[in-house]
């Protein structure tokens, strides 16, 4: 599990930061968890980019198969 360092910790939890933003790739031990720590879930992230990807997949394979058609 990932406890981070001390010195970040103290850092992050001193006010400077109003928000800190963290993807959730590493795991955060309850004892570190910041009031203003914001886990983005990367996974929702990767399931648009895999699904704008399978769009344009299929729309040029329909073009592919429309302009065989039309031979």
């Amino acid at each position: 599990m990932f406890y981070g360092s001390t010195p970040a910790i103290e850092r992050f939890s001193s006010g400077l930061f109003q928000e800190v933003i963290i993807a959730n790739t590493l795991p955060v031990s309850e004892k570190n968890y910041l009031p203003q720590l914001t886990v983005l879930l990367v996974q929702t992230y990767l399931a648009r980019a895999s699904g704008v990807c399978m769009m344009i997949t299929l729309k040029v394979m329909f073009y592919i198969y429309m302009v065989f058609l039309e031979l």
